[in-house]
């Protein structure tokens, strides 16, 4: 049927459609088989046919209108308003067969007769097809776009360029296999997420699969999250771009529950500045979560860890820029993940966080700048854990009373590795480890050197460390299961003013196992390069073994143990501790042999026990005048069980003692 009140000319169709449109309607008229020439298809004759044989009208609600019996039929729809022609429209073909198929206001309109027109490009949709005007609300426009892709056969939808799109919260059906499109999404009104799925958690499915890539999502702070994925698999969210995020509990992307196998890369994600601290409660630009038991949780009441019975899995977040906000990168359950080439600025809290019972994890590459209390934290039951090759650096840790170490992992953490990392700043520590099991420190730069230490290890946290633990600082004391043990420290450079290693062992915690070797360090200001402190049995003895510290040592005493060589396994060619290149000078009755093995009785005294001893270790003794060696066989044996004493040789007498069963025994002279 030819209706003469929906004819639309010739010019202003194709001024509607462009060239493009007129070849689009010309394949459109062969198709339908009529027989037409270039020209005539082109510039045709006004009428009732109008041109290129199909009927030209000038809005969606005009469509409505349009009546047919002809199968296939073709009518072109220059808008989908009448006051917007080139936007919305299209080629709607006729399906007498279809009876009921219900309006959707995009691609299926019904007429008043019943005929419904169904449209012929899908590839993809676009909001405006279902009604969306730029800068207007459109959440139903949107909304219902979302839901014709799911069941077309791109199962795109594009959001356009230049247009911006004002919704409330947009439900991403199952079926929908891309979204994209740089036209901004801007939040409406206060909800919970902008952009969604639905995965079992929530009532939905699991194994969704579609790709987010190219969006503008503007949380406009209102939309607490920008994009929200769960029961999604197989999948990935690229070069999005999220801002305007001011809502504690917020996530530029949040990637939850039942997911598994998403790439995240190249964002870009934007949130307010957490100042003063504390004005968020968490806003993180990129969370990654699994159901836990609770956030701070991942350890049970006996200590142990809980590990996610919903798992999210397999997740890489790459090459992506985080800018302020509370965290940058928030893990908490995931198993297997990598988290590389992102850069993280201006997080008051952390840059990455994982915790808690995160496993399998690799971070590396990073750049991690600004954070107020740590650059990399590892917590609560994480395991398998490898954080190398990253740029760690902030000048603002120092203002707050936090953490504030460049990397931590503690409360049960296993297999962690921490390698080749630069770092720099103002932190309190370097590297800080407690109550972690089976770690590796190695290759590390620490170019300013923490405040307290470049290096701690704790066994325990306490409200008030014990106050000979002078690098400890207080801390919430709470149940782990676990002591800290096998760990390895070897190859990093040390730099800075503080100690270079201080480890501590207090509380209810052990700490056995540990290896120092290959350490370097640098300049002659350091206060320690090697501070140890244990109380009771906290520290298994002959716990700590040392192969190699080198560089150039602080004057006076680098090393402390407030339980002596007890604490060492092994000591071996460690500059300052024992080094045979140069000597110590010792003074009084019983002095201490911490430091060795070269050693000269400075002023006349006789001595009758050196303190601080370990077994199996071997001292050499210098005698100047008036020094004496008294034989004592619970404390010192000598040849003939008689005392030695220096005389006018000034210091030529040398004698050499081994300790074994808790007495120094005399293993030669050279007199």
């Amino acid at each position: 049927m030819k209706d003469n009140r929906n004819r639309m000319s010739r010019r202003k169709m194709l001024a509607a459609m462009g060239m493009a449109g007129a070849s689009l309607s010309l394949l459109g008229t062969i198709a339908n088989g009529e027989r037409s020439s270039v020209t005539s298809a082109v510039y045709g004759q006004d009428g009732p046919s109008a041109c290129c044989g199909l009927r030209m009208i000038s809005s969606i609600d005009q469509l409505r209108a349009v009546t047919s019996t002809v199968s296939g039929e073709t009518v072109w729809v220059a808008g989908y308003y009448e006051d917007t022609p080139g936007t919305g429209g299209g080629a709607f073909r006729s399906d007498p067969s279809d009876t009921v198929s219900l309006d959707n206001g995009g691609t299926v309109i019904v007429s008043s007769d019943g005929t419904r027109w169904k449209r012929n490009n899908t590839e993809p949709l676009t909001p405006e097809m279902f009604g969306a005007r730029n800068g207007e609300l459109c959440q139903s426009a949107c909304q219902a776009a979302l839901m014709a892709a799911s069941v077309s056969a791109s199962g795109s939808l594009r959001f356009s360029d230049g247009f911006v799109y004002r919704v409330t919260s947009l439900y991403v059906p199952l079926g929908v296999r891309k979204v994209y499109g740089s036209g901004e999404i801007r939040a409406e009104s206060v909800v919970d997420q902008l952009l969604y799925t639905k995965g079992p958690v929530f009532g939905g499915t699991a194994g969704f699969r579609c790709d987010f890539f190219d969006l503008n999502i503007n949380c406009a702070g209102k939309a607490r999250q920008g994009l929200l994925l769960n029961g999604v698999s197989d999948s990935s969210i690229s070069a999005c771009t999220i801002y305007g995020l001011a809502v504690s509990g917020g996530n530029g992307i949040r990637v939850a529950t039942d997911c598994s196998r998403i790439d995240i890369q190249d964002n870009t994600i934007r949130m307010s500045r957490d100042i003063p601290v504390g004005t968020y409660v968490t806003l993180n630009g990129i969370l990654i979560t699994a159901e836990i038991a609770s956030d701070y949780g991942g350890i049970d009441a006996g200590g142990l860890p809980v590990y996610a019975t919903v798992t999210t899995t397999d997740i890489r977040c790459c090459g992506n820029r985080i800018y302020d906000g509370t965290h940058g990168i928030h893990v908490r359950g995931l198993l297997r993940g990598e988290i590389s080439g992102n850069t993280v600025i201006g997080s008051s809290h952390r840059n990455i966080n994982l915790s808690p019972a995160c496993r399998q994890i690799n971070i590396y590459g990073n750049q991690l700048h600004d954070a107020r209390s740590s650059g990399v934290n590892i917590a609560w039951g994480c395991e398998r854990i490898v954080v190398e090759g990253n740029v760690i650096s902030s000048y603002v840790s120092s203002a707050e009373n936090t953490d504030d170490a460049a990397i931590q992992a503690y409360k049960d953490g296993t297999g962690i590795t921490i390698a080749n990392n630069n770092i720099s700043g103002d932190w309190k520590y370097g590297v800080f480890l407690s109550q972690v099991k089976h770690f590796t420190i190695t290759g590390n730069t620490f170019i300013d050197g923490g405040s307290l230490a470049n290096i701690g290890i704790e066994t325990d946290f306490a409200a008030a460390p014990p106050p000979m633990a002078i690098y400890s600082k207080s801390r919430s004391a709470v149940a782990a299961a676990s002591g800290t043990y096998a760990g390895s420290i070897t190859g990093n450079v040390h730099g800075g003013i503080a100690a270079a290693i201080s480890i501590a062992a207090f509380g209810d915690k052990s700490l056995k196992e540990i290896t120092i070797s290959g350490e370097t360090v640098r300049g002659t200001t350091m206060s320690h390069v090697l501070y140890v402190y244990a109380d009771s049995a906290a520290l298994i003895p002959r716990s700590i073994d040392i192969s190699g510290i080198g560089g150039t040592v602080p004057s006076g005493s680098g090393y402390y143990s407030n339980i002596g060589r007890s604490a060492f396994g092994r000591v071996a060619d460690a500059a300052g501790l024992e080094d045979g290149t140069g000597e110590v000078v010792i003074m009084g009755p019983t002095p201490s042999v911490l430091r060795g093995p070269n050693l000269a009785i400075g002023e006349a005294v006789a001595i009758t026990d050196f303190l601080d001893g370990g077994s199996g270790q071997r001292i050499s003794v210098r005698l100047y005048v008036g020094a004496s060696l008294v034989n004592n066989d619970s404390k010192i044996r000598l040849k003939g069980g008689v005392n030695v004493t220096g005389d006018s040789t000034a210091g030529r007498k040398i004698i050499t003692l081994v300790r074994r069963a808790d007495i120094w025994f005399e293993e030669s002279r050279n007199f």
